[in-house]
């Protein structure tokens, strides 16, 4: 199995190709962080290749393979991806799409606290980036909760959610208060982290549940309802 040649100036982000002794048709990340393809890939018809971690297969490449790789690499180009790929999925001429609107949007709601909403029609649904780390759709209002009712985790679970989706390319906004409040705590972290190396403090013991992987639980459904009453 072999990847396609690559050339201009810029590394790819990521590789499309086929397997040309088959149907299969292959994706990995290039310079993409795996995080990021893991959110990203799936959401184009791509799965985790079982056989090797970080490669991904298009799903059913009998059914359409050619065109739906085709359609994977104008998605990713569209976003602003650099894509290499071989002459049979190449889509010459793919125009940047206009970003003047936020693709995603975090808010404090005064009921239901962190959420976020996240724009429809795009290229590549961003919604995996926030379902993967345990943020919670609900349907009725169309929004997702922060993976944890305590503020502090909701302001982590916004800086790691929001870093994620720029590496996508999606043009992120953050309520004015809640900007400055994530600032401020990303701010106040590194500083206790820089004071307790110099103390020489041990690092927290692995059984203290830290603020990010607070961020990082799914929330349960009893908590789900909880925040929606």
């Amino acid at each position: 199995m072999s990847t396609p040649a690559t050339t201009g100036e810029r590394a790819p982000v990521v590789l499309i190709w086929r397997n040309h002794q088959g149907p299969d048709v292959y994706a990995a990340p290039g310079l993409l962080p795996q995080p990021v393809a893991d959110a990203v890939l799936p959401a184009l018809g791509f799965e985790p290749d079982p056989a090797e971690a970080g490669l991904f297969t298009l799903t059913d490449p009998e059914h359409d393979g050619q065109e739906r790789a085709r359609a994977a690499v104008r998605a990713l180009r569209t976003m602003g991806h650099q894509v290499g790929t071989e002459p049979d999925f190449d889509v010459p001429g793919t125009t940047l799409r206009h970003r003047d609107e936020p693709d995603v949007v975090f808010g404090e709601h005064p009921y239901l606290g962190i959420v976020a909403a996240v724009s429809d029609g795009l290229p590549i649904d961003p919604a995996p980036f926030l379902t993967k780390a345990g943020w919670h759709h609900t349907r009725g209002l169309d929004i997702y909760l922060a993976p944890s009712v305590e503020r502090e985790a909701g302001l982590d679970a916004i800086a790691a959610a929001g870093e994620q989706l720029h590496h996508g390319r999606y043009n992120v906004a953050v309520q004015r208060h809640l900007a400055a409040d994530v600032h401020a705590r990303r701010a106040d972290t590194r500083e206790r982290g820089r004071a307790r190396v110099s103390s020489g403090a041990p690092a927290p013991t692995p059984t203290a549940r830290s603020a990010a992987e607070a961020a990082a639980a799914p929330v349960s459904a009893e908590r789900a309802g909880t925040r929606s009453r």
